[in-house]
């Protein structure tokens, strides 16, 4: 049988944005950027809850809300960004 797993990694640049990049098995996935609060708010359905480094990530987006898909894509969700801000 074929499990296929999706992993995430979370990085919190030096700005305070977090940067998620899913894989699923050893292939890249969506990447996304969060503010804390919608990290937290994202984080909280998320199972197995996501550990943050601190770090650097060279993805090319910077803000909040910006998502890169598998293919490229890239695209704003208005969900990553704080409550007060949308």
């Amino acid at each position: 049988m074929i499990r296929i797993q999706m992993h995430h990694i979370a990085t919190r640049t030096p700005d305070g944005l977090i940067h998620v990049q899913n894989y699923v098995d050893w292939r890249k996935g969506q990447h996304h950027i969060h503010t804390e609060e919608s990290f937290r708010r994202w984080n909280e359905q998320h199972e197995p809850k996501v550990k943050v480094e601190n770090g650097e990530c060279t993805c090319g987006l910077d803000k909040a809300g910006m998502v890169r898909e598998y293919d490229g894509h890239t695209w704003f969700n208005d969900r990553f960004l704080k409550v007060t801000e949308v």
